[in-house]
C-alpha cells in the first residue's frame, strides 16, 4: 500500500475562519498542532476536516432545532449565506477534494482516494470507519466509550467485518418465523388449559356432592332471615347493657352476610372479653400503687420543711466571697501601679548612663575626624596627576587605530577584487559544458512526461479491476452463503412434516394431500446456486490485473531512474546561470560597469595596493604598541592603588561622622529631658548615683503588695470551696424532690387510666366488681352467636347440596346424557389430543430454530477473531497510558434474533466482574484514557486507509504530567514506526510547548498553528 499524506487544508468562511485560511503541510508523517485559547477555533478547525470527509458536524447536528438546516450554522456570522467552503490537498500529486453547499466530493471519489486496495470490506458509510479509527472529538459525548451499546455495534460492522452475520440472521427469519411458531403454540397451550380447566370443575362437583352428602344432619336450621332477626336483638341487648363493645355502622353492615355479621361481633366480644379481663387484673394489683402513694407523699413534706435553713447559709457564704474578691483586686491595682513606677526609674537610669558614654566618645572621634580629612586631600591630589598621564597615552593609540583601520579596509577591497577576478575567468571555462546540459535536459522531461501520463492510466485500470474482484468474491460469498443457510432451513422443515400433512405449521396454509410435501422436497432441490460464471469472471480479471500490474512494474522503475539524472542536469544549468547573474550583481554593487567591470576591476586593485603602503609608513612613524601598554599597565596600578586609598579613608571619616552624630542626638536627648543646656562628666555621675538609689526602694515596695496579694487570693479560695459544697447540698435535696414529684404523677396516672380521684382502696373494690359483672354477661352473648352460627352453616349446606345436583344433571346433558364415568373420559381424550397437536408443532419449531446455533457459533468466531484482538491492543495502549489496571472486556450474543454488544469492567486483581457500563466504574479521567487507548487500537487493528491519520481535539484535557509524558511516546512511535500524520490541539500553551519540543528532538516533522485571537475578517493564526 503506498500511503498518501494531507499537504494542505484550506478553510473559506467556515464558522471562526475567514475567507482566505490556507495550512501547507509536509506530506510526510509528522506532527501537526493547533494551539490557543479556548473559543478561538482549535474545535472549528476538526470539524471543518469532518465536514469536508464526511458531510457532517455530529456536534452541532445533534444540537440542531427541528426542521433546521446544518448549513446555517457553518457559515461564519459576517459572510455571505452558505459561502463557506473547505478542500483538502493530498500526496506530492496533489489529489484535491473539496466541500461546499452545492459541491461535495461523492462517496466513490472518497472511496477512492483514501481507501486502501487491500481493504477486502465495502464501505457502506465511510464516516463510520473514521470515528471509530481517527476522530477523538473534544466532547466525552461523542467519544466511542461514551457511545450507547447499540451504536458502539454500528461503528464496529464494517471495520471488524459483521455483515456476514446479519446475513445469516436474516436466511433464518428472524423474529417473524419465531413469532409465527409462536402464536400457534399460544393458541394450543390456552386451548390445553381451558379444557383442563372444564375438566377440573367436573370433578370438583363430583367431590363437594360426595362432600354435602357426608356433612348433612338432622339438627335444627334457621334461614339467614332468622339469623338477621336474632342479629338485630343483639345490637338492642348490647345497647342497654353498657359493654364496651365498638359495632360497625349500619350502612357499613348493608351488604354484609348474616355470617359475616356473627363473626365480626363474636371477634368484638372477645377482644372486649379480654380487655375487660386485663383492667381486672390490674386492679388487683392496685393495692401496692395506693401504700407507694402514702410513701411518697410523706417524703415530700419532710423536703420543704428542711430546704430553707440551708438557703439562708448560702446566702451569707456568697456575701463573704464577694468581700474576698474585692480584696484580691485592690490588691492587683496596687501592684500594677508599683510595677508600672519601677520600669519608669529603670528606663531613667539606662538613659543615663548611655548619655554619659556618648559624651565621651564625642570627644575623641573629632580629634579623629580632623586628621583623616588631611590625609584623603593628599590622595586626590596623586590620583588627578596620574589621570592627565593616562589620557595622553589614549591620544596616542587612537592615531594607531585610525591608521590600523585604514589599512585593513584596504587590503580586505584588494583580497575582495582578487577573488572577484577568479570567479570571472571560472565562468568563462563552464559555457560549453552548460550548453551540452541543456540539449539533454529537454530530452529527459519529455520522455518523463509520457511515462507519467502511462502510469496514471495504469493506476486507474488497476483500482477497477480490484474493486471488480472484491465485487465478484463478495457476490460468489454472499451467493453461497444465502444458499447454504436456506437449503439447511428448508431440509430441517422438510423432515419434520408428516407425510399427511395437510398444513404448514409456520404459515398456517392449507394444501392438498401429499402437495405441502411434494412443494418442500422440490426447494431443497432447487436452493442450489451455480457458481461456474462467476468464476470465470474472476479468473478473466485476475489475468488482465496481473498482466496490467507487471507493465506498471515496468514504467515506475524507468520513472524512478529519471529523476535524479534530471535533479543533477537542473542543478549544473541552474549552477551556472545563478554564478553569472551573481557576478553581474557584485560588480554592480561595487561600483563598476555592467559592460567593462573587467578593466575596471584591474585598475581598481593597483589604485589599493598604493593606499596599503602609505598607511604602513603612518603606523611606523608612532611610539611602539608595547611601549603604550606597559605605560598604560603602570598608571593603571599605581591609579588604583590610590583609588583604593581614597575609598578607604572616605568610608572610615564616614563611619566617624556616623558616631559622633549618633552620639550628639542621645546626649541631646537627655539634656532635653533635664531641662538643662549642658552637663559636664561629675553631673553624669551623680545623676546614676540617686536614679540607681530610687530603683532599690521601688523593688522593696513591689514585693510587700505582692505577700498581701497573696494573703487575699486564699482567703478568696477558701470562701468558693464552701460556697461550692452548700449549693452542692442544695442541688441533691431538689433533685430528690423532682424525682418524688414525678414518681407521683406516674403513680396518679396509672390510677386515673382506670379509675377516678387519687388511689384509695374503697374506690378500687367497686371498680373490680362492675368489670367481673361485665365479663359474664358477654360470656352470655358470645354463646348465643354461636350456637345461631352453626344452625344457619346447617341451612347453607341444605341449599348448596341441591344447588350441585342441578348443574351436575346440567353438564350431563350438553354431552347428550351420559354417564358420569364417561362424561370424565371424554374430557380426558381431549386434552390429551390437543397436548399431541402441541408437542408436534414444539417439535418443529424447535428443529427449525436448531440452526439459530449456527448463528451464536459465528457470533463466538467474531468475538474470537476481531473482539478479542482488538481489546487486547485496547489493554496494551491503556497500559502504557495509565498505571492503573482494570480491563474492559467486549463481547457479542444474540438477544431475541437481533445481536448486540455488551461490555464488561473488571480490575486487575480479577475478584469483580460484571457487565455493567463502564461509566459507573471508571472515573472522567480513566474514561478518557479508555477513550483515547480504543481510537488507537482501532487505528493500528484496522488499516483501512491510505492516508494513515488521527485527528485528536484536545485529547490530554483530563491528563496530568504523567500521562502527557506515555501519551507523546506512543504519538512519536506511531509516527516515527508506522508513518502517521496526527493532528491534535491543546488549550495549554506550556503544554503545546512541550509536545513541540519533545517531538522536535526525535527528528520528527513539526507543524505550529498558533491561533492568536478573532479579528473583523476572521481568526488569526501565526503558522509555521
Amino acid at each position: 500500500m503506498n500511503p498518501i499524506y494531507l499537504s494542505k487544508i484550506d478553510i473559506s468562511q467556515f464558522r471562526a475562519f475567514g475567507p482566505n485560511f490556507s495550512l501547507s503541510i509536509p506530506a510526510q508523517p509528522g506532527l501537526v498542532i493547533v494551539y490557543g485559547m479556548n473559543g478561538l477555533g482549535k474545535t472549528t478547525f476538526f470539524e471543518a476536516i469532518e465536514w469536508l470527509l464526511t458531510g457532517d458536524v455530529r456536534r452541532i447536528q445533534e444540537a440542531l432545532p427541528p426542521r433546521t438546516s446544518l448549513d446555517n450554522h457553518l457559515t461564519r456570522h459576517e459572510a455571505e449565506p452558505n459561502s463557506h467552503f473547505v478542500a483538502a490537498t493530498f500526496g506530492a500529486e496533489n489529489r484535491r477534494i473539496s466541500r461546499s453547499v452545492s459541491q461535495h466530493p461523492s462517496l466513490s471519489e472518497l472511496a477512492q482516494l483514501l481507501v486502501s486496495p487491500n481493504w477486502t470490506s465495502e464501505l457502506e458509510d465511510i464516516s463510520t470507519y473514521m470515528r471509530l479509527t481517527m476522530f477523538l472529538p473534544q466532547a466525552r459525548k461523542f467519544r466511542f466509550e461514551e457511545e450507547k451499546p447499540k451504536e458502539q455495534w454500528q461503528l464496529l460492522r464494517g471495520p471488524a467485518g459483521v455483515d456476514r452475520l446479519d446475513i445469516m440472521r436474516r436466511v433464518l427469519g428472524g423474529l417473524s418465523t419465531k413469532y409465527a411458531f409462536d402464536r400457534v403454540t399460544k393458541k394450543l397451550e390456552t386451548e390445553i388449559l381451558t379444557n383442563r380447566r372444564d375438566l377440573s370443575d367436573w370433578k370438583e362437583m363430583l367431590v363437594k356432592r360426595l362432600e354435602f352428602t357426608t356433612r348433612l344432619t338432622d339438627s335444627r336450621t334457621e334461614s339467614p332471615e332468622q339469623a338477621g332477626a336474632f342479629l338485630s336483638e343483639l345490637h338492642d341487648q348490647v345497647a342497654g347493657m353498657a359493654i364496651p363493645i365498638e359495632m360497625p355502622e349500619a350502612q357499613e353492615q348493608r351488604n354484609w352476610t348474616p355470617e359475616r355479621r356473627l363473626s365480626a361481633f363474636v371477634r368484638e366480644l372477645d377482644e372486649a372479653i379480654d380487655h375487660v379481663t386485663g383492667e381486672i387484673e390490674t386492679l388487683k394489683q392496685f393495692p401496692q400503687i395506693i401504700a407507694e402513694w402514702a410513701t411518697v407523699r410523706s417524703a415530700l413534706e419532710s423536703l420543704t420543711e428542711s430546704q430553707q435553713p440551708l438557703a439562708d447559709k448560702i446566702e451569707l457564704t456568697t456575701s463573704k466571697r464577694k468581700a474576698a474578691e474585692q480584696a484580691v483586686e485592690r490588691f492587683r491595682v496596687v501592684i500594677v501601679r508599683q510595677q508600672q513606677e519601677l520600669t519608669t526609674i529603670q528606663e531613667q537610669r539606662a538613659r543615663a548612663e548611655q548619655a554619659s558614654e556618648a559624651s565621651a566618645r564625642l570627644l575623641a572621634n573629632r580629634v579623629v575626624l580632623s586628621n583623616r580629612r588631611e590625609e584623603i586631600t593628599e590622595a586626590k591630589a596623586k590620583v588627578h596627576s596620574l589621570e592627565q598621564e593616562l589620557e595622553q597615552i589614549e591620544k596616542e593609540e587612537k592615531k594607531r587605530s585610525v591608521f590600523a583601520n585604514q589599512l585593513s579596509n584596504v587590503a580586505s577591497r584588494v583580497t575582495k577584487f582578487e577573488a572577484f577576478r577568479g570567479r570571472i575567468d571560472r565562468l568563462d571555462s563552464q559555457n560549453s559544458e552548460c550548453a551540452k546540459a541543456i540539449e539533454e535536459l529537454s530530452k529527459l522531461q519529455k520522455e518523463q512526461s509520457e511515462l507519467q501520463n502511462q502510469q496514471e492510466r495504469l493506476d486507474a485500470k488497476i483500482v477497477r479491476a480490484k474493486a471488480e474482484g472484491r465485487r465478484l468474491k463478495q457476490q460468489k460469498e454472499a451467493a453461497l452463503e444465502n444458499a447454504e443457510a436456506m437449503t439447511k432451513a428448508i431440509a430441517v422443515i422438510c423432515e419434520h412434516l408428516a407425510q399427511d400433512a395437510l398444513s404448514c405449521p409456520v404459515c398456517q396454509a392449507n394444501y392438498e394431500l401429499g402437495e405441502l410435501e411434494k412443494r418442500a422436497r422440490k426447494s431443497v432441490a432447487e436452493a442450489g446456486f451455480d457458481t461456474d460464471q462467476i468464476d470465470l469472471s474472476i479468473q478473466k480479471n485476475t489475468d488482465e490485473l496481473n498482466g496490467d500490474e507487471e507493465q506498471l512494474r515496468s514504467v515506475n522503475n524507468r520513472i524512478s531512474e529519471l529523476p535524479p539524472r534530471l535533479a543533477a542536469l537542473s542543478r549544473t544549468i541552474s549552477s551556472r546561470n545563478e554564478e553569472s547573474s551573481a557576478i553581474e550583481q557584485e560588480g554592480i554593487g561595487m561600483g563598476f560597469d555592467a559592460t567593462t567591470y573587467r578593466e575596471q576591476l584591474s585598475k581598481a586593485i593597483d589604485e589599493n595596493k598604493i593606499q596599503v603602503e602609505q598607511a604602513k609608513a603612518s603606523i611606523a612613524a608612532l611610539p611602539s604598541l608595547e611601549d603604550s601598554r606597559e605605560r598604560r599597565g603602570k598608571i593603571h596600578s599605581e591609579l588604583e592603588h590610590f583609588n583604593n586609598v581614597v575609598i578607604g579613608i572616605q568610608q572610615k571619616i564616614d563611619e566617624t561622622v556616623a558616631s559622633i552624630k549618633e552620639d550628639e542626638s542621645v546626649l541631646e536627648a537627655f539634656q532635653l529631658q533635664l531641662g538643662k543646656p549642658s552637663i559636664d562628666g561629675d553631673e553624669f555621675a551623680r545623676i546614676v548615683t540617686e536614679l540607681r538609689s530610687n530603683e532599690a526602694k521601688s523593688k522593696t515596695l513591689l514585693g510587700i503588695a505582692e505577700q498581701d496579694f497573696k494573703k487575699a487570693e486564699a482567703e478568696q479560695a477558701k470562701v468558693t470551696k464552701e460556697l461550692e459544697q452548700l449549693n452542692g447540698e442544695l442541688e441533691l435535696q431538689i433533685a430528690t424532690r423532682v424525682t418524688s414529684q414525678q414518681r407521683q404523677t406516674t403513680l396518679l396516672d396509672r390510677w386515673q387510666q382506670l379509675l377516678d380521684g387519687t388511689p384509695e382502696s374503697a374506690t378500687q373494690q367497686r371498680g373490680l366488681s362492675e368489670r367481673e359483672d361485665t365479663v359474664e354477661k358477654m360470656h352470655n352473648l358470645r354463646r348465643q352467636c354461636i350456637q345461631t352460627a352453626e344452625r344457619l352453616t346447617a341451612w347453607r349446606l341444605t341449599f348448596e347440596s341441591s344447588e350441585l345436583i342441578t348443574r351436575i344433571a346440567e353438564a350431563r346433558k350438553k354431552h347428550d346424557n351420559c354417564s358420569e364415568s364417561e362424561l370424565t373420559a371424554k374430557l380426558e381424550a381431549k386434552i390429551a389430543e390437543t397436548q399431541r397437536r402441541l408437542d408436534h408443532v414444539k417439535d418443529v419449531k424447535e428443529r427449525a430454530t436448531k440452526l439459530a446455533t449456527d448463528l451464536q457459533e459465528k457470533v463466538d468466531e467474531f468475538n474470537d477473531g476481531a473482539l478479542r484482538p482488538l481489546a487486547t491492543r485496547i489493554q496494551q495502549f491503556h497500559n502504557v497510558l495509565s498505571p492503573f489496571r482494570y480491563q474492559i472486556g467486549w463481547k457479542t450474543r444474540t438477544v431475541r434474533g437481533a445481536i448486540e454488544l455488551r461490555q464488561s469492567v473488571s480490575r486487575e486483581s480479577g475478584l469483580a466482574s460484571q457487565e455493567t457500563p463502564p461509566q459507573l466504574e471508571l472515573s472522567d479521567g480513566q474514561m478518557a484514557v479508555q477513550g483515547l487507548s480504543t481510537l488507537l487500537a482501532a487505528s493500528t487493528e484496522y488499516r483501512w486507509s491510505r492516508w494513515p491519520a488521527l485527528l485528536l481535539d484536545d485529547p490530554l484535557q483530563s491528563s496530568d504530567l504523567l500521562h502527557t509524558s506515555a501519551f507523546i511516546d506512543i504519538i512519536r512511535g506511531l509516527i516515527v514506526e508506522l508513518g502517521y500524520q496526527v493532528f491534535l490541539s491543546s488549550h495549554d500553551m506550556e503544554e503545546a510547548k512541550y509536545i513541540i519540543r519533545k517531538c522536535e528532538r526525535s527528528g520528527i516533522n513539526v507543524t505550529k498553528c498558533h491561533l492568536l485571537g478573532p479579528r473583523s475578517n476572521g481568526v488569526r493564526a501565526e503558522c509555521s
